[in-house]
């Protein structure tokens, strides 16, 4: 069958219209099925460049911790090779860095202290003070490198480490060793406060007995470890970190004020 169109004269048959219009159809399909792969493509190299980006971030976090691990571990090694070099030197000076911290530390809780108990009277921050502990542990790390040396030649280290060489040790060392020592330091720091014998009296008949109740508490546990499980040449440093936080307790023990609880 035909169709006329009058407006233009052209004559097209019902089949010519039926191929037409499957051509269409068959283009809208093409076209839909274009515009889906082309977004599958895009989505996915979109999320092959995310992965990447991803894989990117963490070899980047990777090479930074391995770098910030091998700064860690040169310091370390560096340090090490020098205690082994020069140990007097290493560990005074170690202890007056630990020691004169530990006093800063202390003096910022004193001034959270006060600040709560609504003290009006702020006293500035005490250099000297700092300073006299670090001279303190520049001072007293000589005597803890012979002492240890001399502990071990009386009794040589054993390889197991619960023994009663152990035990000996560490009775010598809290019974003897340390209740002379916190004595020389209560003394002593009087004394370089400028406070005479009085001072000294009175710090020593105040405050001796409770600084060394409190120094057992933590001294002895600590000196368990140190005998019993840390090396002969890293003993001192051992020694140094815990006097660190037993210096923070010390100092303000030492500078409370007089009516203080």
């Amino acid at each position: 069958m035909e169709g006329n169109n009058t407006n233009s004269g052209i004559v097209i048959d019902e089949e010519s219209l039926l191929l037409f219009r499957q051509q269409v159809n068959d283009d809208e399909k093409y076209y839909a099925l274009y515009s889906q792969d082309s977004y599958l493509s895009s989505t996915a190299a979109t999320d092959t460049v995310s992965a990447s980006s991803i894989d990117e971030e963490e070899k980047y976090d990777t090479v930074v911790d391995n770098h910030n691990d091998g700064c860690l571990k040169r310091l370390w090694e560096a340090y090490y090779g020098a205690l082994l070099t020069y140990p007097l030197l290493v560990k005074s000076l170690t202890a007056f860095v630990l020691l004169g911290f530990a006093d800063v530390i202390a003096q910022c809780f004193e001034r959270i202290r006060d600040s709560h108990n609504n003290s009006s009277a702020e006293e500035a921050f005490n250099l000297y003070r700092v300073a006299r502990f670090g001279f303190f542990g520049l001072a007293g790390a000589p005597w803890t490198h012979y002492y240890y040396g001399w502990l071990d030649t009386v009794l040589p280290p054993t390889q197991n480490p619960w023994t009663w060489t152990t035990a000996i040790k560490v009775v010598i060392d809290q019974f003897l060793q340390a209740p002379a020592l916190l004595a020389v330091m209560i003394m002593g720091m009087a004394l370089m406060e400028g406070r005479g014998i009085s001072g000294v009296t009175v710090d020593m008949e105040n405050q001796y007995v409770e600084a060394l109740i409190k120094n057992w508490e933590l001294w002895i546990p600590a000196t368990v470890v140190n005998i019993a499980f840390v090396k002969p040449d890293l003993r001192v440093l051992y020694d140094n970190l815990v006097f660190f936080f037993w210096t923070i307790f010390l100092s303000m023990l030492l500078n409370q004020a007089p009516d203080a609880p």
